[in-house]
């Protein structure tokens, strides 16, 4: 939009000044270049977010500026305006940048660290206010975990189908069906990942897929020789991926060719996090793994006395990563060295969150643990009604995680105290997703859930009937 007549001399600019973004679409915090033409030379020109000052910018002669903006944090989800305007001439323009954050697979980042640093909305002081914006059912146990890009969220289901879902409103945009040889449908175990407009998975029937994200349709895929329940990370191109045929392997993103592989001696159900040029990944044969992230190489292994299952968060110099003989490992990223080792009273297959050198992880005993990242001292521990395979994600103060006894569970960050819990009507075994405001998870009993402050049916799933 264009005011300057109304607000200073320069006709000859009436209708000249205009604004462009680098990027649509960012998160709070996240930064964009505005770039400013048509205004008066040599001017001063006030930014101003949703109409509120925030930067002062000089034009050059031509009358052309470009200035890297920060969205503010306090900046919720949704569309909000910038604006420029000249100080002496009074010229304007503005244009819209639809604030938004994303959870891209599982764990949400390369590192598996399980956090979202966007959440804005939710916090330690609403959350009990949230209820069941919309439930989407579909034909069977969901124990993939979502994951959401674009506004729309994908998950598995043990029917064999990959199902894209709108995050606003729980309708189902499509769905695509993983299969054996013989066609019938394979269980989708693996946690998608989506990138640069491809969604990744993988399916019991052992085959690698990378799917068009917006229609669902196949852009490669790759057979492995067994089930695949580990779940896919990209780093600089790559793909990596572990399987039950006992290998972890790279491709390329782009084109699913095979990179390289790497033998294990047992099946691969962790899920490799990838940084600093090293992939790490835990095996059945109880070792946790480096590997160089160009070549498969070994820099370096570590028995830690238990299958491994759970996947490595990488924080702190440390690889933290659970174990089936019922301890949290905290590990030397460099060295695989053992810093220290507590534990939790059960078999650690959920993989742990890490945020302020807190590891936050769920056990079989039942309970969900806080453990200094320095020592391994717990900080608080918190008995849920069954065992918790769930994998926390922390987001806003808030620590969500589901539960065997079928209640996905809201706790205080700080102390583990129980703020809100739903229950979903079976086990929840996949991890919950958290953005813009909604947490997102599936269940056991079939559904897929979105729960936020903005209200929705009532918070008790037998009092009412959900379309299909």
């Amino acid at each position: 939009m264009a005011l300057a007549g109304i607000f200073g001399p320069s006709l000859a600019h009436a209708a000249s000044p205009a604004i462009t973004l680098s990027a649509a679409v960012e998160p709070p915090t996240g930064t964009v270049i505005i770039s400013g033409s048509g205004f008066s030379a040599n001017e001063a020109i006030d930014i101003t977010w949703d109409g509120i000052f925030q930067a002062i910018k000089g034009t050059d002669t031509t009358g052309a500026f470009a200035y890297a903006f920060t969205v503010p944090a306090t900046a919720t989800p949704g569309e909000h305006l910038i604006g420029a305007r000249g100080e002496r001439d009074g010229l304007y323009a503005d244009t819209s940048i639809l604030v938004r954050s994303d959870w891209a697979g599982f764990r949400n980042d390369s590192r598996r660290r399980g956090v979202q640093a966007y959440e804005n909305v939710l916090n330690s002081s609403n959350v009990s206010g949230i209820d069941m914006d919309w439930r989407q059912k579909v034909g069977g146990h969901v124990e993939s975990s979502p994951a959401i890009s674009g506004g729309v969220l994908y998950e598995g289901a043990d029917n064999g189908y990959l199902y894209a879902v709108d995050v606003s409103t729980g309708r189902v945009l499509w769905k695509y069906r993983t299969h054996y040889s013989d066609d019938t449908g394979s269980a989708v175990l693996s946690s998608p990942l989506v990138a640069n407009g491809t969604v990744y998975v993988g399916a019991n029937s052992g085959i690698v897929y990378a799917i068009d994200a917006a229609t669902g349709t196949t852009e490669w895929t790759y057979a492995t020789r067994g089930k695949i329940e580990s779940s896919p990370m990209i780093a600089n191109g790559v793909l990596y991926i572990g399987s039950d045929d006992r290998s972890l392997y790279a491709f390329d993103a782009a084109t699913g060719k095979r990179k390289w592989i790497y033998g294990m001696q047992k099946p691969v159900l962790s899920s490799p996090a990838v940084t600093g040029g090293i992939v790490y990944v835990g095996s059945w044969n109880k070792q946790v793994y480096a590997l160089n992230e160009d070549t498969g190489q070994k820099i370096w292994n570590r028995g830690i006395g238990g299958q491994v299952t759970s996947t490595p968060a990488i924080a702190n110099g440390a690889v933290y990563i659970g174990s089936g003989d019922g301890s949290l490992y905290a590990l030397n990223d460099s060295t695989g060295k053992i810093l220290w080792s507590t534990p939790t009273g059960g078999s650690v297959n959920s993989s742990p969150s890490v945020i302020n050198r807190v590891v936050y992880v769920g056990s079989s005993s039942g309970t969900v643990g806080a453990y200094n990242g320095s020592t391994g001292k717990q900080v608080w521990r918190f008995a849920t009604g069954g065992a918790v395979t769930s994998s926390p994600a922390v987001a806003g103060g808030v620590v969500y995680v589901g539960s065997s006894d079928g209640n996905v569970y809201a706790l205080d960050q700080a102390n583990g105290k129980e703020l809100w819990r739903y229950y979903t009507g079976d086990g929840v075994s996949a991890s919950p997703a958290a953005a813009n405001g909604t947490v997102f998870i599936g269940s056991l009993d079939s559904y897929i859930y979105a729960f936020d402050l903005a209200g929705g049916p009532p918070a008790n799933p037998d009092r009412f009937s959900v379309p299909q």
